[in-house]
Formats: C-alpha cells, structure tokens, sequence
C-alpha cells in the first residue's frame, strides 16, 4: 500500500491515462472555476458565471463509496508538463536547461517553495461548500492525516451543509445523494492584515479542480473513477500603491500589474523541408521572475502573475548585392505567443509555422526576426491565431462527442507544450487519434480552458510599460517605442535524415529599451535535456 504523500503525486502524473471516467453518477460542472479577491477594495468575487458542481443520480451500487473532491496547484515543468499534488510532494523531472543565457536558473527546492506558498493561498482563500439537499443529509467520513494534518479542514453548518478547505476532501455517497459543492473566495483575502498575517503573497495560482468516485476515505485506493475535472484560477490583485495596475473597471473585475518584465531569449528553432512547402517550429526562452516589492507587510511583483509572451516575428533571405552591400527578401511573417505562469522559467513553443512553398536552400543565409513590443495586442493576435487552429484542426460534422473518434489532429503534437493552460491534453473516451500512436486528448477540454483564459474581459490588461528584472528601467511601448527585439542570422548547412535542417554560422542579436542587449556567436541554441527516467 503506497503511503498518502506519494500515491496522490503519482496519481495526478498518469490519471489522465490510469483512471476509467465513471457514468454512476449525473454530474454538471463548469470546465474552468476563476476567483479573485482585492484587499484593496475589500471585494471578493468570480469572473466565471458557474462555480459550483452538482452530483446526482448515484446508481444504487455506489451507496457507502466516497467523492474524493480535489483541488491543487500547478507545478509546471520547464517544457510544460504539468504535476498537480494535494500535498508538498513533487517527482524530479530532472529537466534542465542547456546553452540558456539567463542570469540565474531557478533550482528544483525554490519551484517547491514558490508551489508551496500556493498551495498556502488556495488552502487560506478558496472555500468549498458542500450542500447535500437529499433526505439523508451529508455525510462526512474522518479525513486523511498527511504529515500531522488534515488534508481536508471540515466544518458542519447544519446536518446538511458543510464548508472545508484543503487539497482533497471526502464526502460519504447515498442512494439519494444530490450534492451541490460551491467555490467561493475566503472574504479574509480581501483583508491586506489578513495577508500580512498568513504571509500570502497577491498572485496568480492555476491548477486544478476534480471530482473522483472511490471505495474508500483513506487516500489510498487505486481503484478511481473520474467524474470531472477543470482549470482553476484565484487571483489575488495587487493595491495600486504596491504595483501599477490596470484600468479601475469596478469591484466586479480584479486589477493587473502594467509592468510587463519577464526576461526573454531566443530558443529551439527547427526547420522542415515538406517536399513543395517548409514548415518552422520557433520557442522563446523565457524567465517570468523579478524583483518583489513591499508595502505595509504584503510582497508582490508583475512576475508574480500569468503573464503574455508574444511577438510579431518575420523571416528573411539574406544576401550581399553585386555592390556587396547587404539586401534582404521577405518570406514570411507571422504572430506568435503564449502565456507564462507565475515566476516561471522554461521553453515557450509555438505552433508549426507553414510556408506554402520551401525558400530554404543549401547555403544559403537567412534572418529570422521578432519584435515584442504590445504584449496584449500582439498575445490576442496570436491566440486567435491558435484558437483558429485548433477549431478548424477538428472535424466535427456527423459527429458526437464522447461517441465517435476524432480525425488524427496531427497540429496537437506542437500544442501540447504550448500554454499553460493547455499543458496536458487531458482524456476523454473515444477520442482516438490514430496517428499520433495511439494517444488520447480531450481537445473540447483545452478548447474550454483556453477561452475562460483569453475570455477575461481585463486580462491581458493595457501594459503601460516595459521593464528591466528589478523594475528600475521602465519605458512605454506606446510613448517611447519601448521593445524587445530578437535576431537569428544562420546559414542553411545540409538536410538532415529527418527532413529538418542543419543550422550553421548562427549569431544572436538582442536589443531592448532598457539596455540588456548583445550581439554573440552561438553553437547551440537554448534547449532542455532530461535524464531518463
């Protein structure tokens, strides 16, 4: 029998693959859950319509069984993948990053403490109620002890109603259970003493939320069916005399920091000959930690929230003319980008970037160019670009979801690393895609989680200005140009066996408003290598 602590890491690792979704019970449940508290207002609020999860209809076998109702943080890996733990225990992936010109790589221990400081906020501001409106009332069986402390905090309101906190919670099934569990945010949370108090930094926190059929209480069987699971958000917005904030819109909508900071690189870049087109897969490098500042006990930075990366990126033959002066053509031009978790450092991918037709000869030299200078508009433009992508990848005509399979999706292969909130396609049954060797995802599901991201009516907010790590050189995108910008000059060498081609001659060249520049000769590009496990 594994002990509590490991079972439930491992267990969030493969559910996607392990565990049988269950039809014993009718479920209604939203695909995302986004809470916010201000202490600055004193308001508490939600900026998605349904919060709540409703269970029914149990089959008469699942009396005496257990919801296990979980919810967790993210911990996400340099490229992406994602861990989400009711506990403090994590699996090494034993990723790093290779060639990156960062001036400090985060360490294994800090990724824990950052995740441990939110687990603290989701355990102090998100409350659940559990509400069982059937005749035979709610029932709560004694909760798991992890390292000397529930895993689960519950409190009786009435033989009905029950409120808790905490990673994973377990409620006793009846053959009339009808169930209501709420998400709420803590009002405390809009206290800026409460913060001080409980040393919990305003922030973003993404992870998820799951409802899970089970034959006992303990946390340690193996033997799951999953009922639900979505993307969760609790946003603790900064006071406008800590950060710069966005635009007031009322108490209804949380305010976001206007600095925009993140320290970005060039990374990986393939090239694919595909017969009579080419295809390019760029990434950026990118380094979502700052310096926090203090006000009146409460720390805060920009890098401590969900973040947009992108830029308007255009690629070029370069060449000498018979004056041997430099000239160059234009090939292609595109947006691309994505969104960075909270002091988060890792490989942002792009989507594969088709030219439908193949400019790319053997020694020939070429630049490719992006520009990162209105990170709202530039991150729309690129989302609605992915979003068309992923809309017209599937085909859907005469078909039912959750019945029939979906056609191979072959464009997922690259956005499965993508954004955050697409970090793991999730499963769904039926939804085979044969030439991707057998993998399944829930593409509805990262559809979902990425419009209750893109759909919030504030966020991207209006970046007021570009800044330096420790915020000191800040200057507007609109006012003074202020940008960052990213050259790769190469040399096409040879085709490789597999079709993608072999970069030579590489120099990089980075200009920005605030002086962090050079101009260096590279071998290797930024990538992540991974010990095998």
């Amino acid at each position: 029998m594994l002990k509590l602590s490991i079972w439930l890491t491992i267990f969030c690792v493969i559910a996607c693959t392990k565990v049988e979704w269950a039809m014993a019970c009718a479920t209604g449940a939203p695909r995302s859950i986004n809470l916010y508290a201000s202490y600055e207002t004193g308001t508490v609020g939600a900026t998605t319509p349904v919060n709540q999860m409703d269970i029914h209809s149990c089959s008469p076998s699942d009396s005496g069984k257990y919801l296990m109702v979980t919810m967790g943080p993210d911990l996400i890996g340099l490229d992406y993948s994602r861990q989400i733990s009711f506990t403090d225990d994590f699996r090494d992936d034993e990723c790093t990053l290779k060639d990156a010109p960062l001036l400090k790589l985060r360490s294994y221990s800090q990724e824990l403490i950052d995740y441990r400081e939110q687990r603290s906020l989701l355990e102090h501001c998100v409350i659940m109620e559990f509400k069982d409106l059937s005749t035979s009332g709610l029932s709560l069986p004694d909760q798991p002890i992890v390292n000397g402390k529930p895993l689960c905090s519950l409190r009786m309101i009435d033989s009905s109603t029950a409120i808790g906190w905490g990673g994973a919670c377990f409620i006793g099934l009846h053959q009339d259970t009808n169930l209501t569990i709420q998400y709420r945010t803590n009002p405390e949370c809009a206290q800026s003493s409460y913060l001080s108090k409980q040393s919990i930094k305003p922030q973003d926190v993404h992870g998820a939320f799951s409802i899970y059929l089970t034959d006992s209480p303990s946390g340690l069987s193996t033997d799951l069916e999953a009922l639900h699971s979505g993307n969760f958000r609790m946003t603790i917005a900064p006071s406008s005399k800590l950060l710069p904030v966005s635009t007031d819109f009322g108490n209804t909508l949380p305010r976001w920091p206007v600095q925009y900071a993140p320290d970005v690189h060039l990374g990986e870049l393939t090239i694919y000959d595909q017969g009579s087109a080419s295809g390019v897969l760029t990434s950026w490098l990118a380094d979502n930690s700052c310096q926090e500042i203090c006000k009146d006990g409460v720390c805060s930075s920009p890098c401590n929230y969900l973040t947009p990366i992108a830029s308007e990126v255009a690629l070029h033959e370069t060449s000498l003319n018979s004056s041997g002066k430099p000239q160059s053509q234009f090939l292609s031009g595109w947006y691309q980008g994505g969104a960075i978790p909270a002091k988060w450092q890792g490989m942002v991918r792009d989507t594969l970037h088709r030219i439908e037709y193949n400019p790319f000869k053997i020694g020939s030299t070429y630049r490719l160019s992006a520009k990162f200078s209105y990170p709202d508009t530039y991150f729309r433009m690129s989302s609605e670009n992915l979003r068309r992508k992923l809309i017209t990848s599937i085909n859907l005509k005469n078909s039912v979801i959750g019945r029939d399979p979906l056609n191979p999706l072959m464009p997922l292969q690259e956005l499965r690393t993508l954004l955050p909130q697409v970090p793991t396609l999730e499963t769904l049954p039926n939804f085979e895609l044969p030439n991707l060797g057998s993998r399944v995802f829930n593409v509805q599901k990262s559809l979902d989680t990425l419009t209750s991201f893109l759909s919030l009516e504030n966020w991207p907010p209006y970046f007021e200005s570009l800044c330096n790590r420790d915020l000191q050189s800040c200057k507007s995108p609109y006012t003074e140009r202020a940008s960052i910008e990213i050259d790769l000059d190469f040399k096409i060498e040879a085709l490789n066996a597999d079709r993608t081609y072999q970069l030579s001659n590489m120099i990089i060249h980075k200009r920005t408003s605030f002086g962090e520049n050079y101009d260096r000769p590279i071998e290797n590009l930024p990538s992540i290598e991974c010990r095998q496990q």
